[in-house]
């Protein structure tokens, strides 16, 4: 089974820097990475962090 993409997140970053969030699901697995293709982990209290460099987004209202 592939990854299918189900949703695109707008999000800020710490110094303001917006950024596309990357939904994917494959069965019940769900991932997330930026559309530059660096991993993202969500936070159990909603904002997500940026594996590589640690940075703290939070998703914006569309």
């Amino acid at each position: 089974m592939h990854w299918r993409v189900t949703k695109r997140l707008p999000a800020a970053g710490e110094s303001g820097r917006r950024h596309t969030i990357v939904q994917m699901e494959r069965g019940e697995e769900i991932d997330f990475i930026l559309d530059s293709g660096l991993a993202v982990t969500r936070r159990t209290d909603g904002p997500f962090l940026i594996d590589e460099t640690g940075e703290v987004l939070q998703p914006i209202d569309a």
